[in-house]
């Protein structure tokens, strides 16, 4: 049985191999399934060129990771998909159907199935159910983490279970997603030594902020990867791939002090040196002068944090747990052992006015960050701020395609879409055009392709309407 992942196009930022689709594969190989992946997004393949692919590799399963942003694009290949042969089985998992599992299903008619949560040991269930023939209902509901449709056309969503032992997944499928294939610098900008590439030493995440619905991905429990593991993918990506650096996706890689610290002396005797960032953000209450000191003398670059607000009221209604006085005391201390930080900022909360707003670009410049990114709210299915939204009818009418970076997908708050637009574009300029961060900034130039990205983020943030 043919089995072909894909990560479907998209105008994203983040140009990284994918360890979701990785993974799968692997699993998937292991048990001797042919496998491929296709990185739309990377390789720029639109939905026709992917139904050329189709055609020309006719696989028996397609499975395609699913942000909430890349639904329309989903809904309209699997159209095309089942045009061309009805009998592909076609399926999703992901971000979103993670999220919304039901809503996934109700969306887009033409998935056969979707998995919400881990998912390797219950794609490996179902395609051997689909190898044998058998798809019986008592069948299907055996398999864990799987959304499907009965006899009545009714959506069901089996129980979850998580990989609880992390050790016992192989590494990511590398042939297929290989480092050298991608652009120099991942995540946008910032990186030290090429190629580059993502690694997950844990899954899960145990706090409770509104906006995120990433604990739906892996979990509130944090599972972690032991250090000979982690090592033992670190040592096969530097001697199959000629990998230096690590870009380590954790939503939560500090939260262990102690798996840090052994973590750190183990990347340290490594017989090369390793550059490695956290660029998804770490929980500033997990770090400490003498932790921030083991983790650069082991060659950690580059945190991203994720500060939200300049607004106390914002962060309490975020319920971020964090005030703005310890902010100032962390990012100064990482700022004081030299790591870099890119700041993140949420513009357009539901509850913010014009004035919290203004109030955290002002907070973002008075810091000693690197870089920031302010981000436009989006009311994610699955987050508690979405379920509130929802309760008082005002997320009736979401346009997912709207669901970037640079568009305003919901005004329904105290802040109107121009407005939104426009205090974004106020921010960016505003901290970036000051001589010390434009200096520094422009010094990371290295690459045509950071050229690229940075023409591209200035449209979309500067030029570009919501």
């Amino acid at each position: 049985m043919k089995i072909l992942l894909v990560l479907p196009f998209s105008n994203s930022y983040q140009i990284i191999p994918d360890l979701g689709l990785g993974y799968l594969g692997s699993v998937l190989q292991k048990k001797g399934y042919e496998v491929n992946i296709i990185d739309c997004v990377n390789e720029n393949i639109d939905n026709q060129t992917l139904l050329s692919h189709i055609k020309t590799e006719k696989p028996d399963v397609i499975g395609f990771k699913l942000f909430t942003k890349d639904l329309p694009t989903v809904k309209e290949i699997s159209r095309l998909i089942k045009g061309y042969n009805s009998n592909i089985r076609v399926i999703a998992g992901g971000p979103h159907p993670s999220c919304a599992p039901t809503q996934t299903l109700e969306e887009i008619e033409d998935l056969d199935y979707c998995f919400y949560s881990d998912a390797e040991m219950g794609l490996c269930d179902l395609v051997d159910l689909l190898q044998n023939g058998n798809v019986a209902a008592n069948a299907l509901k055996q398999i864990p983490n799987l959304v499907w449709r009965d006899e009545n056309k009714q959506i069901v969503v089996n129980e979850s279970t998580a990989v609880e032992n992390l050790d016992s997944l192989p590494f990511p499928l590398w042939e297929l997603i290989d480092p050298r294939n991608y652009p120099p610098a991942p995540q946008g900008f910032v990186f030290k030594s090429f190629p580059t590439a993502p690694m997950l030493a844990s899954r899960g995440c145990p706090f409770e902020c509104t906006f995120c619905c990433g604990w739906r991905m892996g979990g509130r429990k944090i599972r972690y990867r032991s250090i000979d593991n982690l090592i033992s993918e670190i040592k096969y990506l530097h001697n199959r791939f000629s990998v230096n650096e690590i870009h380590f996706e954790d939503d939560n890689f500090t939260m262990r002090r102690d798996y840090v610290v052994e973590a750190c002396k183990a990347i340290k005797n490594l017989d090369f040196k390793l550059h490695w960032a956290l660029p998804q953000g770490v929980r500033l209450n997990t770090l400490d002068e003498a932790l921030l000191r083991v983790m650069k003398d082991a060659g950690c670059y580059s945190f991203s944090l994720g500060i939200e607000s300049g607004s106390q009221k914002i962060l309490n209604d975020m319920k971020k747990r964090q005030t703005l006085a310890e902010i100032r005391k962390k990012v100064e201390l990482i700022d004081k052992v030299g790591i870099n930080t890119m700041g993140f900022f949420i513009i357009g909360y539901p509850t913010e006015t014009i004035e919290d707003i203004k109030a955290t670009i002002s907070f973002a410049k008075s810091l000693p960050l690197n870089c920031a990114s302010f981000n436009i709210f989006k009311p994610y299915p699955g987050t508690e701020i979405y379920d509130q939204l929802k309760k008082q009818n005002r997320v009736n009418s979401l346009d997912w395609s709207t669901f970037h970076y640079d568009k305003v997908s919901w005004d329904g708050g105290n802040v109107s879409r121009t407005d939104i637009k426009k205090l974004q574009k106020y921010a960016t300029l505003s901290f970036y055009l000051r001589p010390i961060i434009l200096c520094k900034f422009l010094s990371k130039i290295r690459t045509w392709g950071q050229i690229k990205f940075l023409a591209k983020r200035i449209f979309s943030v500067i030029l570009k309407k919501g």
